[in-house]
């Protein structure tokens, strides 16, 4: 069986990828691997777009807690 060391999950912060997201965790948690969030918006774009990193930083770890 394969060794799963680490997984990236790219998000856009908007409800619709809550699941990736608790999927991603769980994953992670079950075979102790490191799990890399990705979060990329340009200037501007959608409801994060205008944030500073510090906010958008603070939302996935709030998604990211409050999965088992």
């Amino acid at each position: 069986m394969a060794t799963v060391r680490g997984i990236l999950l790219a998000t856009d912060l908007e409800p619709k990828s809550d699941r990736a997201m608790e999927r991603a965790v769980r994953l992670a948690s079950r075979f102790g691997a490191e799990l890399t969030a990705l979060h990329g918006v340009q200037e501007g774009d959608g409801p994060y777009g205008h944030m500073p990193l510090h906010p958008a930083e603070m939302e996935l770890r709030r998604h990211l807690l409050v999965t088992p």
